[in-house]
């Protein structure tokens, strides 16, 4: 659902994701395998629906629960991260350092950007921080560029 160019990843080879399983502590299965290229070729803040969809176009026959405990484990592993920037529906991201996001209310794109973790342990003195969610939602220079009113936000 991200608006703009499609941008094309560079497919990693199967021994690159071998080893990026591997790093992780997870044990490398083709199913596995697959739902990694699948979600590394994935441009933006993929769902599970869309990595599912992926697989199926690749002619594999991979249930959609194995898809979903496939990425809840790459989760759990810290291979990829999730968000729930929109309120119903769960995205991944293969970023994992710390950052926020920006949602456009309009087309619905998801955008990273840098998240000073200095500045908010400084703000934050003494406290452990264990998760980070900075989100933002507005509408982006495309569409404003469209002529979308910054208060036209279709989506919520």
């Amino acid at each position: 659902m991200e608006r703009g160019k499609k941008v094309e990843r560079m497919a990693p080879s199967r021994d690159q994701m071998v080893r990026m399983l591997k790093d992780h502590g997870i044990s490398v299965t083709q199913q596995r395998l697959v739902v990694l290229r699948c979600l590394l070729e994935a441009p933006g803040h993929p769902d599970a629906e869309a990595i599912f969809s992926a697989v199926c176009d690749r002619d594999q026959v991979i249930s959609r629960a194995t898809v979903y405990n496939t990425l809840n484990l790459f989760e759990g592993k810290g291979m990829i991260s999730s968000l729930d920037i929109d309120g119903h529906t769960h995205h991944f991201d293969r970023e994992t350092k710390p950052h926020g996001h920006f949602l456009c209310q309009r087309c619905g794109a998801i955008f990273n950007f840098e998240v000073s973790t200095e500045a908010l342990q400084a703000a934050l003195p003494g406290f452990r921080i264990t998760k980070q969610d900075v989100y933002f939602k507005g509408i982006c220079p495309a569409c404003q560029k469209d002529g979308v009113r910054v208060d036209d936000t279709a989506a919520s």
